[in-house]
């Protein structure tokens, strides 16, 4: 089955790419094609990449995607049943006996997301199922180190791994003292670490990235159907780009969350590098937790960083409110504008 699988699944993944790789920088674009081409063609992480050869593949590719640029996303076919490719659930449950898992879901900007891996564990947490993705087979651009739909998480080890290569050679080359280089350094991993070192240092993370999605399912259920609304009704618009950002924070801060997790098991590397990929609205919504986290380093004072989560996350929480109102009292023409001002009144240095 897994065989009849994997070209269905690659042609999904070409077919997002296709569509979205001009939401990336050029920049951005140019790291996902050398990191899609080390990983389709099988070059281990840490190993160079010769650039001689990727410059032919990048023109290959470029010439499917435009081949596939107007192609609808295709249906999954198994043992002669039709699947929607977002039906995650369904998929995994046919190929979870052979040892893999499937996810399909959104990204940023909306971007549709597939991958097709092994299956390395199935567990619980409160109540979700986790699964944990080993060695992946297929995947497209995006970079995401857990997904979850309904009450199912899937993180990616793999991903994460990758993401914290990438990271690692960061760090390797400043010569900057920061988060990122505390980040590494509590995990005991220097400059000339090597690549199981690094590893360790992922799957020690992947369990962060894990609470993070179950942050976002406690808080989609608390938020309700009206959330749901009010981002369909923003699309892909830079507000709703924000108010995405602002559920994260959300889920990062909330009993259970990602920070919940890192103060519940006193992961100081965790801490810091949650701090140093804070970006946008959730930069903004953990001022406290970011000023609390440079103080830690000398005082090692866990209660001061679990205070300044619950501040953080009821300050994120008087944020969400207040766009709610105003999805609710706004027509159609005048929401985005409404919400504009409202993000501006509550984060006006974003």
């Amino acid at each position: 089955m897994i065989d009849e699988l994997i070209p269905q699944v690659r042609l999904n993944c070409l077919i997002s790419d296709a569509a979205f790789w001009g939401y990336y920088s050029t920049c951005g674009l140019l790291l996902r094609l050398r990191e899609q081409y080390r990983f389709e063609e099988g070059i281990p992480p840490g190993l160079p990449v010769d650039i001689r050869n990727v410059g032919p593949w990048i023109e290959k590719r470029e010439a499917e995607w435009q081949r596939l640029e107007d192609e609808p996303l295709r249906d999954i076919v198994l043992e002669g049943k039709t699947y929607s490719p977002f039906d995650s659930e369904s998929v995994s449950s046919l190929i979870e006996s052979e040892g893999f898992v499937y996810g399909g879901g959104h990204g940023v900007y909306m971007k549709p997301v597939f991958f097709l891996a092994e299956l390395n564990s199935r567990s619980t947490l409160g109540g979700t199922t986790v699964l944990k993705a080993g060695r992946e087979l297929v995947r497209d651009l995006s970079i995401h180190p857990a997904m979850s739909r309904g009450n199912v998480i899937i993180a990616r080890s793999d991903m994460v791994h990758a993401m914290l290569r990438d990271r690692f050679e960061e760090y390797r080359a400043s010569t900057r003292k920061g988060m990122l280089a505390a980040a590494f350094e509590a995990y005991a991993a220097s400059p000339d670490a090597i690549e199981a070192d690094i590893r360790k240092v992922a799957d020690s993370e992947l369990e962060t990235f894990i609470h993070h999605e179950y942050g976002e399912i406690i808080e989609s259920s608390r938020l309700g159907p009206d959330w749901a609304g009010l981002l369909e009704a923003l699309g892909t618009s830079r507000t709703g780009l924000e108010l995405r950002g602002l559920k994260d924070a959300l889920a990062d801060t909330t009993e259970g969350g990602m920070l919940s997790h890192i103060i519940g098991g006193q992961k100081a590397g965790s801490l810091y590098f949650y701090i140093s990929s804070l970006t946008g609205l959730r930069y903004t919504l953990a001022a406290a937790v970011r000023k609390a986290a440079k103080k830690f380093a000398g005082s090692g004072d866990w209660r001061a960083i679990e205070q300044a989560r619950r501040g953080s996350y009821e300050t994120s929480l008087g944020v969400t409110d207040e766009c709610l109102e105003v999805y609710h009292n706004s027509s159609p023409n005048e929401l985005e504008e409404n919400l504009k001002a409202a993000l501006l009144r509550a984060c006006p240095m974003r």
